[in-house]
């Protein structure tokens, strides 16, 4: 009972943590393109 509960805290846990590092890896993509684009324009 306690490992089923632990795994029902766990994956929601993980799954939430990967989808933080997916947003944060594509927020810096885009910073750095943004600012790419920024420096060739000028």
């Amino acid at each position: 009972v306690k490992f089923h509960l632990t795994s029902k805290i766990l994956c929601p846990l993980i799954a939430l943590c990967v989808c933080v590092c997916v947003c944060v890896c594509v927020c810096v993509c885009v910073c750095a393109r943004v600012s790419n684009f920024s420096d060739k324009s000028i």
